[in-house]
């Protein structure tokens, strides 16, 4: 009887529906904002994917609570997967408040980097969701707050990690 009541435990608690990540409030940027309608561009948060964007509407919600950062009827979006694996572009159909409902979306799958990232034995340079950075391997650590646009910018800062090595002369 208990190993049956601690299956059935363990069953509820796998079939529970997933929470779909929330947006940030700062992953939108506008790209433009005109009379009509807005064009704007969104890093979606790790694990987002295209089936939260569709099946769950309040993952905007930060978003929405902002003036100025709220989208509304007839804008455009571009919502790049934290990954870059995939993006889309989409009209929103819908917003208030709290949610937004898109359509005419179009997904598009990105290609895969061809040419590897600086590493060493420490650190690794690769994308953060907003911009290259540097992550300690052994611990996945971001280090430092910045991230770059490019991957030079982030290989740059992994070596301002080290010290400096001094050179010896004679004086």
């Amino acid at each position: 009887m208990a190993t049956t009541t601690i299956e059935k435990t363990k069953a509820s608690a796998s079939d529970a529906p997933r929470e779909a990540p929330r947006i940030k409030q700062n992953a939108l940027e506008w790209n433009s904002r005109g009379f009509a309608y807005g064009s704007a561009f969104v890093r979606l948060p790790e694990g987002m994917t295209l089936q939260d964007l569709n099946d769950t509407p309040t993952v905007w919600q930060n978003v929405q609570t902002n003036a100025g950062t709220s989208l509304r009827k007839w804008d455009t979006v571009r919502a790049v997967a934290f990954d870059e694996s995939w993006f889309i572009d989409a009209t929103v159909n819908f917003a208030d408040g709290s949610q937004v409902v898109l359509c005419g979306i179009k997904k598009t799958d990105a290609p895969t980097r061809a040419i590897s990232l600086y590493e060493d034995a420490i650190y690794k340079v690769e994308w953060a969701g907003s911009g290259y950075g540097v992550i300690r391997k052994s611990d996945g650590v971001l280090m430092g707050q910045q991230t770059s646009t490019m991957p030079e910018g982030a290989r740059a800062y992994l070596l301002s990690l080290y010290p400096k090595q001094r050179s010896v002369g004679i004086f």
